[in-house]
């Protein structure tokens, strides 16, 4: 596994399979699939991250994939706050969580669900 480590950005390109990620300070506009993705066995943590206007959800987790986030702000998402993969051992940690708008706001599918 290859580890990213991201801090005060505004534009972030997607992650590959198996890849360790961290992000702080992290502003997020406008993106295509989802403002963070974890692809399969990928693992993101980030400390301080904005989510707005993604065309689905603020955060998802593909099969195996885990995200642990803190800090989280999100606004006017299509996907609502958090979509995960329902296969695996996917794994969503949130804390610190302020949504405004989107359209389906503290939903979300997986098998497990920390906080």
């Amino acid at each position: 596994m290859s580890l990213i480590r991201l801090e005060h950005v505004s534009k972030i390109y997607r992650l590959g399979s198996e890849t360790v990620a961290a992000l702080r300070d992290v502003s997020l506009e406008s993106c295509l699939e989802a403002g963070v993705l974890a692809e399969t066995l990928g693992q993101v943590t980030a400390v301080g991250l904005e989510v707005r206007g993604s065309g689905g959800p603020a955060l998802s987790a593909m099969e195996e994939g885990v995200l642990r986030v803190d800090a989280l702000t999100a606004r006017d998402n299509a996907g609502g706050l958090v979509w995960a993969d329902c296969q695996g051992q996917t794994e969503v940690k949130l804390g610190r969580v302020a949504e405004q708008g989107g359209a389906q706001g503290w939903e979300w599918f997986h098998n497990r669900v920390l906080s």
